[in-house]
């Protein structure tokens, strides 16, 4: 059971659209359902048809696995994937997660949201309120095994979540249905101007408090690091920022009153398993202050924290880009390794790590392909203060202006990093398959 369409019949009218938006009191301007276009421009060397895109219910959901409150679940028996607002923390990881862009976040309520498969109405028998709009009979929902029907088509993502949708595709030498039956273009024109454009992947005016998360956790293991192995650094002041570090963290929840709940997702989640052991790092920091002398408590608060900036890595796979680069040069397991080797002064260990990152970072520059003036900019700013703080740290006594200058260098390339996290849109997939097509 699952979504179906018909593209000989589906005209892009948007009914399906606006039928989600009222049966749900999104607010006017907002939906879980919208129209996609292929092939807008009508290009003759490619099919031009309408897509109707919205949760799919997938079979092996990926913003499930993805949220990390445990908010989101998947009826065995149904195959309805319901995401619960009572558990929801307003993360926005199960957005970065699904490849049709389905969960969106309701600014109002501070949680995501996304299309429950009208349970109301289809309880009493009747079908979902976009199906029901749907004045030429395209979106349906139904039996997905006729021989008829296929999951594959311009425009729509290929992906491992198995999708409850089938399309019936296009005749040879078919366009969608005409038909005189529309919405009104003026009604259309207000939904749209009413409408808030969800932002794709990370927004600095939303996700700082994650930079500033990420940056103070690299640059506290790193120091716990080199009080393990024998640098003079206070414990309070240490573990004050730290637990500092955390609050801020959760400034970018839409519910940070809910953040405890990440802790349910630990089994699976990397997310979870960032804060729980971020937890675990600044409880064993505060032990370390009340004492001071007790044998194992640094060296296992050391282990805990570059664990810890592991699942912070590893949260970010999804959307960062380019997906081609296993290590990134703005990964915080790096960036804190070569901060340690800058505390201790192990002048040929930091400049093999730098060394490395630098180069990721140019090889990054090449995938993205700015412009000429564009790529001067940002590589002045990423290597110059690095540059200089290495050839200060290899003549001089003090490593804590090189500490300066190449803690410059990583910030600028974290920022980087947050500006160009985004997850594949279907804008894209449909630009690239009509790429294909007319190449």
């Amino acid at each position: 059971m699952g979504f179906t369409l018909d593209l000989n019949r589906c005209t892009g009218c948007r009914a399906c659209e606006l039928a989600c938006s009222t049966e749900n009191d999104l607010g006017f301007g907002r939906s879980w359902r919208r129209i996609e276009t292929f092939n807008s421009e009508l290009d003759p060397r490619a099919s031009h048809h309408h897509l109707s895109i919205a949760c799919n219910h997938c079979e092996n959901a990926p913003c499930v696995a993805a949220c990390p409150a445990r908010a989101i679940t998947r009826d065995v028996s149904t195959g309805v994937v319901t995401l619960n607002a009572d558990r929801c923390m307003g993360c926005g990881y199960c957005a970065w997660a699904c490849p049709f862009e389905a969960p969106t976040f309701d600014e109002a309520a501070g949680t995501m949201g996304k299309c429950t498969l009208c349970p109301d109405r289809t309880a009493q028998g009747d079908r979902p309120a976009c199906v029901e709009a749907c004045p030429t009979d395209a979106l349906g929902l139904g039996d997905l095994a006729s021989a008829e029907l296929t999951g594959s088509v311009p425009g729509f993502p290929e992906t491992t979540a198995e999708p409850s949708m089938r399309f019936k595709p296009l005749r040879a030498g078919a366009e969608p249905l005409e038909t005189t039956w529309t919405v009104d273009a003026e009604v259309l024109a207000a939904f749209d101007a009413a409408r808030r454009p969800q932002e794709v992947g990370a927004d600095l005016r939303h996700e700082w408090p994650l930079l500033v998360f990420t940056l103070a956790a690299a640059a506290l293991v790193a120091l716990q690091t080199a009080v393990v192995l024998g640098a003079t650094v206070p414990f309070l002041p240490l573990a004050l920022t730290a637990a500092a570090a955390a609050a801020v963290s959760t400034l970018h929840l839409g519910r940070p009153e809910r953040a405890w709940r990440a802790v349910t997702g630990f089994g699976s989640n990397w997310l979870s398993r960032e804060i729980v052991m971020y937890g675990a790092f600044v409880g064993l920091l505060g032990l370390q202050v009340v004492v001071p002398k007790a044998a194992g408590i640094a060296e296992t608060a050391a282990l805990v924290g570059w664990l810890t900036l592991y699942a912070v890595d590893r949260v970010y796979d999804p959307v960062r880009r380019p997906r081609t680069m296993p290590i990134h040069s703005a990964d915080v397991l790096g960036m804190a390794a070569l901060l340690t080797a800058v505390l201790l002064g192990h002048v040929l260990v930091v400049l093999v790590i730098a060394g490395m990152r630098l180069l990721l970072f140019g090889l990054r520059q090449k995938a993205f392909r700015p412009s000429f003036p564009e790529l001067w900019v940002k590589t002045a700013i990423r290597v110059l203060p690095p540059a200089a703080g290495l050839a200060i740290l290899a003549v001089g006594e003090s490593v804590w202006i090189p500490l300066v200058l190449i803690s410059i260098g990583e910030i600028v390339d974290r920022l980087f990093f947050y500006l160009e996290l985004r997850p594949t849109t279907i804008s894209e997939t449909i630009a690239g398959d009509l790429q294909s097509l007319i190449s």
